[in-house]
């Protein structure tokens, strides 16, 4: 069996495994010695999670390849696509207020989407070594925010009456508010710290990585210019090699910032050219990689070489300008 370690081959001898249960923990226990979380594998193709590991000899598969996370990285993503999600129930609980109106529907999605958030904020704090009772937050800890979300959960759920919800909706856009100001604690805490410092980057590296980032910045844009041209000239091997190189490059970027945003705390949202912050271009930069998996998938090239062109392009011109205010920003010149 040949194993790959985030679609890269790696030198991993088996030792006699018979089962694909066993390779997994094996893999699970080279993941934690280098403060990695293994998070799920493809099995010749086929998609799992290691929580679920199906009874499969070993001689019936030819390849492995398993997806693993750094735990800071795993914390960032974590906290985004939370932070995005209380944005969305934010946005409609406003829209409901202005309507004077609830989709009764809503409601049971918000119930499970408090859920979820307290799951959430749970695992977050086990990857970095806290409890909720160990982390302050307002008058009291986490412990005691938990249970006012317990308790609004109980109200909103027993509410049946439309203007009453709506004034439960009020105290509800507070609360997920909160979450937000709860995942940047954890972003900023001294345990993500110690995890960066530990296991990622020293402080002088990731200066030193920002630089260089800023440096390789119009060699990367070539790029872009190149595989839009690929794209369009019909050399579809060349372009793919050469978004591979570019999300290389991406994911060194967002991961400089979010690392240099935890260790020297600096807020991204605070770092604002023009009408829009580094964390909305970071954002912006999110979505425009998950498009661009969707259209890859959908086979859809014109509109993959238009989103190279069009949006990245400009996307990374305005990129420069912010590295330079992120590293004034750590140097106390801002």
């Amino acid at each position: 069996m040949e194993i790959f370690i985030n679609d890269y081959s790696v030198d991993f001898e088996l030792e006699g495994e018979q089962t694909l249960s066993q390779i997994v923990e094996n893999v699970k226990e080279w993941s934690e010695k280098r403060g990695l979380i293994f998070l799920e594998f493809l099995a010749d193709g086929k998609h799992y999670y290691i929580e679920k590991i199906p009874n499969i000899e070993v001689d019936d598969i030819s390849q492995m390849n398993c997806i693993v996370q750094s735990k800071a990285d795993l914390v960032f993503s974590t906290s985004r696509e939370g932070a995005k999600y209380c944005d969305r129930v934010v946005e409609y609980i406003s829209e409901s207020l202005d309507k004077k109106y609830v989709d009764f529907s809503e409601v049971d999605n918000i119930l499970n989407g408090l859920d979820w958030i307290v799951e959430m904020i749970g695992a977050l704090l086990n990857i970095v070594s806290l409890k909720f009772s160990e982390v302050k937050f307002e008058d009291g800890n986490l412990d005691d925010f938990k249970n006012s979300i317990e308790n609004y959960k109980n109200r909103l759920k027993n509410t049946k009456d439309n203007n009453l919800i709506l004034d439960l909706f009020n105290e509800g856009k507070e609360l997920f508010e909160k979450v937000k100001d709860i995942l940047k604690i954890v972003v900023f805490s001294e345990n993500m710290k110690k995890i960066i410092v530990d296991s990622v980057e020293s402080p002088d590296n990731l200066i030193s990585m920002l630089v260089d980032i800023k440096k390789e910045l119009p060699e990367q844009i070539k790029n872009l210019e190149e595989i839009a041209i690929a794209f369009q000239t019909g050399n579809d091997q060349e372009g793919s090699n050469k978004i591979s190189i570019f999300v290389d490059f991406t994911s060194k970027y967002l991961k400089a910032c979010y690392h240099s945003s935890s260790l020297f705390e600096i807020d991204l949202n605070k770092i604002v050219i023009g009408e829009s912050s580094l964390e909305d271009k970071n954002g912006e930069l999110n979505d425009l990689l998950n498009e661009i998996v969707e259209v890859m998938e959908n086979d859809d090239i014109i509109s993959l070489s238009d989103i190279m062109e069009y949006e990245f392009i400009s996307l990374f011109e305005d990129i420069k300008s912010f590295i330079d205010s992120l590293l004034a920003e750590i140097s106390g010149t801002n």
